[in-house]
């Protein structure tokens, strides 16, 4: 009976201990931790999201990532594997944990506890502890965390931690009577090319050409125009699978679908979207060609199309899967109002 109290005394004192928030300042993901604790941003520039949590005395150590992609992306991000129907990671010694599933409101994930890794301030072969790992999925996006087993600092941690809607700045197009939302470390620049489109790209634009050797994988291409699901579809660069095509790719595609043909003859089709009464397409991890701005073939990449329409006029997002982020908050928050100039027919 002592043993019971004295457990759950140490409990409530845990709780009743003093917590703070911490909010990644870039990565829309937050946590608490104890008093006494504080957070470090990792100083490896491959990791830009990932903190180290730890108290004065550096004694031990919370590690929390987060990143983008769906639950195979966060389970391989966290050293998670499948094995035939089983979710695992693997410890030192050839130990295999078997994971279990958790959940904390909207966010979903797996567990391993007691993963023998090396202690703190240990070299790699050196003394080991048990460890705990986890990951947690909300659409597209994740939180791993990693610490010691039995660390009342990672449990609070996990049990507290949100992933944060981006913040966001409202687009109203003066004429073409569209809006959509765009991070605010963005800015909207007309587009030269067409009448109702716009360019969405980082307010360091200039600087990341730099940094990516004069190619653009950042660019989100927005445009609206007069017309149905069809002229949506064909101002995506979908094209509706005919006899002809259907026989030149035999079961590649299915007659009377709709598909995004890529390089290298690459097929994705694309799946149906809903959002506020607006239906549409979306493709994703289209193979395309990207070039340097000055010119010259730079090599293949991953592109996004989709389109939003209300049976008389469309809206398309498209751009790099580099921004992926910025096109998902873009085609989430599309809005059709009455515009003051009349919009472009659909090209033939």
């Amino acid at each position: 009976m002592r043993t019971v109290v004295i457990l759950l005394l140490a409990a409530f004192s845990s709780l009743a201990q003093p917590r703070h928030l911490y909010t990644h300042p870039s990565c829309n993901y937050s946590f608490q931790y104890p008093d006494g604790w504080q957070v470090e941003p990792d100083d490896d520039a491959g990791f830009p999201c990932e903190v180290r949590v730890r108290p004065a005395d550096h004694s031990r150590s919370i590690w929390i990532d987060a990143g983008r992609g769906d639950a195979e992306a966060a389970m391989s991000a966290a050293y998670f594997f499948r094995e035939g129907n089983a979710v695992k990671v693997e410890g030192r010694k050839a130990q295999k944990v078997t994971a279990f599933p958790i959940a904390l409101g909207a966010l979903h994930g797996m567990r391993a506890n007691g993963v023998l890794l090396e202690c703190e301030k240990e070299p790699d072969g050196g003394k080991l502890c048990e460890h705990d790992l986890a990951y947690l999925v909300q659409g597209n996006r994740w939180v791993n965390l990693q610490g010691y087993s039995h660390e009342a600092a990672l449990e609070l941690a996990l049990k507290s931690v949100a992933i944060l809607p981006p913040k966001s700045v409202t687009y109203v197009h003066p004429t073409c009577g569209y809006s959509f939302e765009h991070l605010t470390d963005w800015v909207v620049r007309a587009d030269p090319d067409e009448k109702c489109g716009v360019v969405l790209v980082p307010k360091d634009f200039e600087k990341r050409l730099l940094e990516e050797w004069d190619v653009d994988i950042d660019s989100v291409y927005v445009e609206a125009g007069t017309g149905g699901f069809e002229d949506g579809a064909r101002e995506a660069d979908f094209m509706h699978v005919t006899d002809l095509i259907a026989e030149g790719y035999g079961d590649r595609v299915k007659l009377g679908s709709w598909v995004a043909f890529g390089r290298g003859a690459s097929v994705v089709e694309p799946h149906a979207i809903e959002l506020h009464g607006l239906r549409g397409l979306r493709a994703d991890q289209i193979e395309v060609g990207f070039f340097h701005v000055q010119g010259g073939y730079a090599g293949l990449g991953e592109y996004s199309s989709a389109f939003l329409t209300n049976g008389k006029r469309w809206v398309v997002v498209s751009g790099p899967g580099h921004a992926i982020d910025s096109i998902d908050l873009a085609l989430s928050s599309v809005a059709l109002q009455r515009q003051v100039s009349p919009l472009p027919k659909p090209s033939s």
